[in-house]
């Protein structure tokens, strides 16, 4: 599943030729009111 749902437009990034993928890192502090709705929103994100 995609979080954009197929809305957002990508193109392929390149760099001398060779694709380039990018990665991110979540990180919250579990203390946060928000840590919840974050946890689920980095699970959908590894899941995509």
């Amino acid at each position: 599943m995609r979080i954009d749902h197929g809305r957002s437009k990508h193109r392929p990034l390149h760099d001398e030729g060779h694709e380039v993928e990018i990665f991110y890192t979540a990180v919250w502090d579990p203390r946060s009111p928000q840590a919840p709705e974050l946890e689920q929103l980095a699970e959908r994100l590894a899941a995509a």
